[in-house]
């Protein structure tokens, strides 16, 4: 199963600001804009490929992670169900 966790421009904004390690974004000067293109361009993608969005604005590490196992146990029990 294909998860999308989902951040608003403004959230993966603050992230990126905060992580020296982006390589496409790093030493830019032009972080806002850059992450603008990315996000015009790979969302649509990754909103088709998905099979499950989960978005995690203003939400910790620990509830998305709760979220994802709780989609993937209830798809698990649904193929056993039907199998």
């Amino acid at each position: 199963k294909i998860f999308f966790l989902r951040a608003s421009f403004e959230t993966l904004l603050a992230r990126v600001r905060a992580d020296e390690t982006r390589p496409l974004l790093k030493d830019t000067g032009k972080t806002a804009e850059k992450l603008g293109e990315l996000m015009a361009w790979r969302t649509p993608v990754y909103e088709h490929v998905a099979d499950y969005i989960v978005d995690t604005d203003g939400r910790t590490a620990e509830d998305v992670a709760q979220d994802v196992l709780k989609i993937f146990r209830e798809a698990e029990e649904g193929k056993a169900a039907e199998g």
